[in-house]
């Protein structure tokens, strides 16, 4: 079993949305690798015994903003190689929270991650949001073709972080959910028919 967990963190912009955010999705991933427990079809009926089964592979999809975080005009270029976008901070602290050892083939449930950047910046409007959602499911829909996730590991439930900050509400939730039914569950591919979960935080969390 395979489970997916996409945060997507487009709008994210403030230091302590991106902590708070890498927080959420380290929680999550932390929460879904714990093993289930399903009754075995070789127990006895008058003495059912439980089985702990553990997800085969975790894959972990982050979106967020290409745009530099210290977007200064006439920066020096060695300055500008060191500047991070925040896409990349938020990927970097999943990382640093759940550890560089969940990504070995040989961790009990291998973590593979991946960094969608999106080109607008995190103060695009709502309006926008739609277009950016599914833009960023359709290229975590390729990725996923081209790894052949459906016939090796196939993708048994995601859970969708989706952080929120001041001015974003339902709008967004109904523009992601939308993104992710027309260019996930309702084509042909890897995500068709896979029940999706969505943890939204507010912009207090």
């Amino acid at each position: 079993m395979t489970e997916l967990i996409f945060t997507f963190a487009h709008a994210i912009s403030t230091p302590q949305a991106i902590h708070s955010t890498a927080e959420a999705t380290a929680d999550i991933l932390s929460r879904t690798n714990t093993p289930d427990q399903e009754t075995s079809p070789f127990c006895p009926s008058e003495s059912p015994c439980r089985i702990r089964i553990r997800p085969t592979q975790q894959l972990l999809f982050v979106a967020g903003s290409k745009h530099m975080i210290d977007n200064t005009r006439g920066i020096e270029r060695e300055l500008w190689d060191q500047q991070w976008s925040y896409g990349e901070c938020i990927f970097s602290e999943v990382v640093k929270r759940v550890g560089l050892e969940r990504f070995s083939p040989r961790a009990s449930t291998p973590l593979m991650g991946h960094l969608v950047g999106t080109m607008d910046t995190p103060s695009a409007t709502r309006l926008d949001m739609g277009d950016v959602a599914r833009a960023v499911a359709c290229e975590v829909l390729s990725i996923l073709r081209l790894k052949k996730v459906e016939y090796e590991h196939p993708i048994r439930n995601v859970v969708v972080v989706l952080p929120l900050e001041g001015g974003m509400g339902e709008s967004v939730v109904s523009s992601l959910r939308e993104a992710l039914s027309s260019c996930w569950t309702g084509v042909e591919g890897p995500l068709r028919g896979v029940p999706i979960s969505m943890e939204v935080m507010g912009p207090n969390t």
